[in-house]
């Protein structure tokens, strides 16, 4: 209140300073005499309003909501030992609390020193345990919500073994004591509009009821500190007082009494029913500014209009030509807030604001030219010898003359079209333009305009290129591969008759005839690159290339199956595969290779089965397919797919049934003697956890034994319903479902969904996801996230997958008509194993080691059939880090597959020498890297070395051999004052001791500040805008390698004493302005310099300093 009055006191000086000079001599040369006697009552009448408004107290309309909920959290416990017995409850004390209060109690009784949580009844009372609690006494922090319902409230004690309610005893919530601090707001005017009335105060709930001179209203719970109510248009028609109480139930009882004023407006003539403004009289209320006064050509912006005095709905506010303003919510007695679009075309200087078509505040509002700014081009490069068109954006660039990239090679040509905020313009690039980022300059009518931080890149000239057509290549070792490519011109046309040729790096891994048949020496992965000569330019791409290996195996006369790799107990080395003979009804066991193969159970040629417990030899299988070792028990699990059932030969040679009945085929769940199945293919053991999962194929589902519970149960698909569709349980769909294999972390089934194509993965809980997804997208790693998919779509398509097995890097191999895929965990690639046409018809598969074991049937018309070996390679995805600095020791971890057994890593070139380090792992292989001090600098290439293999890094993982940067060093830069209308211009100095090459950047600059990016220079002129600022610029110079130096200083914009105007000269104009500020005729945010003596105030003091700067006495 102090200060309002302090204000008014200073308000009325000026007018009395200004009836003194009416009086004086200066009165017929420096004031404008025309205004009438009439305006200087207004003001008067004005003033004495101001006077009463402070008398009678401000409102405040500044508080705002705060959440009355806070979060609670139970704290954890953790428990031992024996069972504990179920809490009770004798008392909590205190009984009774406030609603709205927070209060700490306590809940006697037993057993309650592992309390888990405490939940009272109803809503809005919220309990958390405190620490100190013991067996019988449990202490409580209880939060009472404001709109908590009064009355008695029961409550429940949880512990570890169980929860118990208090019955008949409670916390009883009672009502506080209300009271009113003030009324916002607490006055009006008579005959305004309705109002809503804010109460404030403390103590209020939910059913707190406002009485208005006695009489309860309907009354609004804002929150514990507010209530609301409405007045009528009726109520407040005419001058008078209104009492407001807050009554709250029993025993709150009534508070004290705070008072509203309806106050006479003053106003002459009659209220317009229509348009709500007076007839035949002078409007009531004025307008007293604006904030901010002013914008920018463009912009759009939300402004608060300050009033007084108006009693009636603002309707229209209006600021001339190219300006709209629109009403913003909220508008009370004494603010209006609007939002203004000013159009980019609108003309500079001053608007006066009218509001209803009555009330008008002069010059109260400026236009200001808008500023060019660049934020952007696109795009963004070009190649040498091109023409782009290309589009900058910012603000204010419809001004723009020209557009200068500051090089004679790179010119610019302005397009039709250009916006304040878009300018499209056509790039020439010169053959022989120098590539790197280019700054670019924006000329207008006033002054050059700097792009700064954006830059325009110039690339190399787009050539020919050549592309090798496959990307994964694959030849087995011994045979030959062509590979094709295709050559483009620099216009994208194919050219027909260009003259390729391939080589490869490692000719001991792959070598390359002269008719460019690659040939496969040695397993292993080298690049292949292929060259060719269009016209002067050499172009070429590369390839990785896998070798691989394989061995051999002719099974004779066999049917299709799986096949298992067993390592028997007794001899650890003695390892042997176990195969399922579908069409010959037996299960047979064969040396890995080299030896004799013999029946391992089942009878050759005889279809049967028994019921009871038999001799491995003297059993009887009806064609059986899936079969799956238990590594934990030695037991072997068929699917007997034509008895549908599963059985298992124990280690002892016993062939038992585990689940199904004998010929019985069905789908139902239950016990194992219960369930049936039909044709069942595949099957996998989940050791750990002592389940069987089964591949149902006659009923398209995928079914779980589980070996504890003695039960089955169906987990993903639905029986008799094939289809193609994923999602959990029965909502998924398969058809005919063949192999299985548990992934690596021994979480998810992956299953050969044959008859969709597909590989699908099942969760534990029987989500279905099928692998990958269309368009080309890799496959998410899934042995880390248990997914399969990425997004959604149709997935990778496979041809009639049969088997699925993984190896211990969690790689996937899949079986399907004519080879066999690899799915890479690593780069999440999907590529052949081997050579296309290398298997007619794989149907096992079990990985090993760094091998894969696949079980061909070739010819089912002969029945002959293969046990192939595939050595599957080492390769290389990435080196981590991929550089060192000359004369430097590097720890590297090389990642790909296969890499466990690593004898050498080997790089390119001289000075660079590799150890290899311990822990390595089939997919991670740490290397210590020396870097000899005369080393050459670049990247280089490298091949690890197996003992079976030999792997070339890719190009897109190398190694490169660096230099140790040195950054550049930028001087100091002087903090900077700048007065208005001047200029200044920064040059700063930096050296770099490599000679890189410099770019500047900068942070922080005052809007209309520009910089060159190449010299780091920055010049501005003081605006009006930036007047008393102070900018905090940070300057970075940068070279080519990353290294960075930065250096800060301000720039701090001031105005000279008695430039009351701003305008950088201070002369008689300046005194005129000044006079008219205080007279009030002139809005205070027309003369930035007004406070002439600097000391915060703006009065008579000011008038006289400036008379006396201008008359040379400052």
């Amino acid at each position: 209140m102090r200060n309002l009055i302090h204000d008014i006191i200073r308000a009325v000086l000026p007018l009395l300073f200004a009836i003194l000079l009416r009086q004086s001599a200066w009165r017929n040369s420096m004031i404008d005499h025309t205004p009438h006697i009439g305006k200087i009552k207004l003001f008067a009448v004005f003033i004495c309003l101001l006077a009463l408004f402070a008398v009678n107290g401000v409102a405040d309309y500044s508080s705002s909501d705060s959440s009355i909920f806070a979060a609670h959290s139970f704290p954890a416990k953790s428990y031992t030992g024996a069972a504990l017995a179920l809490p009770t409850i004798s008392s909590i004390n205190p009984s009774t609390a406030t609603i709205g209060a927070t209060i700490n109690a306590t809940v006697s009784g037993t057993g309650l020193s592992n309390t888990l949580s405490v939940v009272f009844s109803g809503r809005g009372v919220i309990a958390t345990i405190k620490g100190g609690g013991t067996d019988t006494s449990l202490p409580l922090s209880i939060f009472i919500a404001p709109d908590a319902s009064a009355g008695p409230r029961t409550f429940t004690v949880t512990t570890a073994e169980g929860s118990v309610t208090s019955g008949n005893i409670t916390l009883t919530l009672v009502a506080p004591t209300a009271k009113v601090d003030s009324l916002n707001p607490d006055r009006l005017f008579a005959g305004g509009p309705a109002s809503d009335i804010r109460i404030i105060g403390s103590g209020f709930i939910a059913s707190s009821v406002v009485k208005v001179n006695g009489i309860k209203r309907t009354t609004e719970f804002v929150r514990s500190t507010q209530l609301k109510v409405r007045l009528s248009a009726e109520e407040i028609k005419t001058s008078g007082t209104f009492s407001f109480s807050v009554e709250n139930p029993p025993p709150g009882g009534e508070s004290n009494i705070r008072e509203l004023q309806i106050i006479s407006t003053g106003c002459g003539g009659t209220l317009n029913a229509i348009n709500l403004k007076r007839d035949s009289a002078p409007p009531c209320g004025s307008i007293i500014t604006i904030s901010p006064s002013n914008a920018r050509q463009g912009d759009t912006l939300n402004a608060v209009i300050s009033v007084f005095g108006f009693f009636a709905v603002v309707t229209d506010v209006d600021f001339g030509q190219k300006i709209t303003a629109t009403i913003q919510p909220g508008a009370t007695a004494f603010t209006i807030p609007v939002q203004i679009k000013i159009d980019e075309k609108a003309d500079i200087g001053k608007r006066s604001i009218i509001i209803n078509g009555f009330n008008e505040l002069q010059d109260a509002f400026e236009v200001l030219p808008q500023i060019t700014t660049v934020s952007s081009i696109s795009p963004a490069t070009a190649a040498q010898g091109s023409t782009v068109d290309a589009v900058i954006t910012g603000t204010g660039l419809q001004k723009v003359t020209a557009v200068n990239f500051n090089v004679s090679a790179v010119t610019a040509n302005l397009l039709p079209g250009a916006t304040s905020t878009s300018l499209p313009v056509r790039i020439v690039l010169a053959a022989d333009a120098a590539t790197g980022p280019l700054p670019f300059t924006l000329q207008t009518a006033n002054e050059p305009v700097s792009s700064g931080n954006v830059t325009f890149e110039v690339t190399l000239a787009r050539a020919a290129t050549i592309s090798i057509i496959s990307r994964d290549p694959v030849v087995n070792r011994g045979q030959g591969l062509q590979l094709q490519a295709e050559v483009l011109d620099s216009t994208g046309n194919i050219i027909s008759n260009a003259a390729i040729r391939f080589e490869s790096d490692n000719t001991e891994v792959a070598s390359v005839d002269p008719t460019n048949v690659i040939r496969g020496n040695k397993a292993g992965v080298t690049t292949i690159t292929a060259r060719a000569q269009v016209s002067s330019q050499l172009v070429t791409d590369s390839v990785s290339l896998q070798v691989t290996e394989i061995e051999d195996n002719d099974l004779g006369d066999a049917g299709i199956g799986e096949i298992v790799i067993v390592t028997d107990e007794s001899s650890p080395l003695r390892t042997f595969i176990l195969r399922s003979d579908f069409r010959r009804h037996v299960i047979r066991q064969d040396n890995l290779f080299g030896g004799s193969s013999s029946v391992f159970a089942g009878t050759e040629d005889t279809a049967g089965g028994e019921k009871d417990p038999t001799e491995r030899l003297n059993s009887h299988f009806n064609r059986p397919h899936g079969i799956s070792f238990d590594r934990l028990t030695g037991d072997l699990y068929v699917a007997d797919s034509e008895n549908s059932v599963i059985r298992k030969i124990t280690k002892n040679g016993s062939v038992e049934v585990v689940t199904g009945a004998l010929g019985q085929s069905g789908d139902q769940n239950g016990t194992l003697a219960q369930a049936r199945f039909n044709k069942p293919r595949g099957i996998a053991s989940d050791s750990r956890n002592r389940k069987l999962y089964v591949a149902d194929t006659g009923n398209h589902t995928i079914r779980v034994i589980d070996l504890n519970t003695q039960t089955v149960s169906t987990i993903a698909g639905k029986s008799g319903d094939p289809g193609l569709s994923d999602g959990p349980g029965a909502q998924a769909r398969l058809r005919s479902p063949r192999g299985l294999i548990i992934d690596a972390v021994g979480f998810n089934v992956i299953v050969a969904d044959n008859g969709n194509n597909r590989v699908r993965l099942v969760s534990p809980d029987g989500n279905v996801l099928t692998f990958g997804v269309v368009g080309g997208q890799s496959i998410k790693p899934i042995n880390e996230t248990q997914e399969a998919a990425i997004g959604s779509g149709v997935g990778i398509t496979f041809d009639g997958p049969s088997a699925v097995s993984i190896d211990g890097a969690s790689n996937i191999y899949v079986a399907e008509r004519n080879g066999v895929k690899r799915i890479a965990k690593l780069g999440s690639t999907v590529t052949d194993l081997v050579q296309k046409a290398t298997f007619v018809e794989p149907t096992g598969l079990a990985a090993s080691g760094n091998s894969v074991f696949v079980y061909d049937v070739s010819n089912s018309q002969t029945g002959r059939s293969l046990l192939n070996k595939v050595v599957v390679p080492a390769s290389i995805t990435a080196i981590t880090p991929s550089s060192g600095n000359v004369g430097s020791t590097v720890d590297a971890v090389i990642t790909g597959s296969n890499l466990e057994g690593a004898i050498a890593v080997d790089f390119t070139g001289s000075g660079v020498t590799a150890r290899i380090l311990q822990g390595g792992t089939s997919t991670s292989l740490p290397v210590r890297i020396t870097i000899a001090a005369d080393a050459a600098l670049g990247a280089r290439s490298f091949t690890v070395t197996t003992a079976d293999s030999k792997a070339s890094s890719p190009a897109d993982a190398v190694f490169t051999i660096k230099r140790v940067n040195r950054p550049p060093v930028l001087s100091p830069i002087n903090d900077q004052n700048v007065s208005l209308g001047s200029t200044i211009t920064i040059t700063p100095s930096a050296t770099d001791a490599d000679n890189d090459r410099l770019i500047y950047s900068v942070t922080g600059l005052p809007p209309t500040a520009t910089i060159n990016a190449l010299t780091g220079a920055i010049t501005y002129k003081g605006v009006l805008a930036d007047a008393g600022k102070v900018f905090n610029v940070v300057l970075t110079a940068s070279d080519e390698f990353g290294g960075a130096d930065s250096k800060s200083f301000k720039i701090t914009v001031s105005i000279k004493p008695g430039d009351v105007n701003g305008n950088g000269e201070v002369d008689s104009n300046d005194l005129v302005l000044l006079i008219q500020v205080l007279l009030g005729n002139r809005p205070l945010s027309d003369a930035p310099g007004a406070d002439v003596n600097g000391d915060k105030r703006i009065d008579v003091a000011d008038l006289i300093r400036l008379i006396l700067i201008l008359n040379g006495r400052f």
